[in-house]
């Protein structure tokens, strides 16, 4: 599983919180999931977290590895 999905419906699932923003895992939000690793991504480049914290959502395409 990426670090990105989360367990859901008491482990038979899957629920993808980096591209998503609604739904619930197992134990948070979907929503609460995908600003945590946001924040963590946009944390480890200085150029990004400008843009973003200036209201610019990141390019999801260059911040998974998929």
């Amino acid at each position: 599983m990426p670090a990105d999905d989360l367990p859901a419906s008491g482990g038979k699932g899957v629920v993808e919180c980096l591209l998503n923003t609604d739904g619930a895992a197992d134990f948070d939000t979907v929503r609460r999931c995908h600003a945590a690793i946001l924040d963590q991504i946009v944390e480890m480049d200085e150029n990004l977290m400008e843009k973003y914290l200036g209201g610019e959502e990141p390019d999801y395409a260059r911040c998974t590895s998929r």
